[in-house]
């Protein structure tokens, strides 16, 4: 009885700890740098039933003044992308914000950063992605 006491204890630790779990990454290095009014796009790629997803910008001034804007857009096939709606208007004193999606059915999403005026920047979209798993 002890055993079967010990065994059920850790099973529910096991499924306590497997209810949420995430992965924290950062988009690629390469080809992150917005100078003028160029635009550069960042892709992440939600699969294998994450349901939620945060994601990040930060974004590092080389040169000039910060301006901009930072554009979200959505698919769920990977080639036809739909705004979300969410934009974030770049300034000296805007270069970081926070998103959270709960409950997405999205396949890949895409960020965009078009900058404006002269100015030279660096910017990553970090993200994490988490499963939801229901125990019943």
């Amino acid at each position: 009885m002890k055993r079967l006491y010990i065994l059920l204890v850790f099973a529910m630790v096991a499924i306590a700890t497997n209810a949420q779990f995430s992965i924290a990454v950062a988009t690629s290095d390469t080809n992150n740098t917005v100078i003028n009014t160029a635009a550069k796009t960042k892709y992440i790629t939600c699969s294998a039933g994450y349901t939620d997803i945060v994601f990040s910008y930060n974004i590092t001034k080389i040169s000039g003044t910060l301006a901009g804007v930072i554009r979200d857009s959505v698919s769920i096939d990977g080639t036809n992308y739909f705004a979300l709606g969410d934009t974030m208007n770049v300034a000296e004193t805007n270069k970081k914000k926070i998103t959270s999606k709960t409950a997405t059915p999205y396949y890949k999403y895409k960020f965009t950063y078009t900058g404006a005026g002269t100015m030279a920047a660096t910017w990553k979209v970090y993200y994490i992605l988490r499963k939801r798993i229901t125990v019943q």
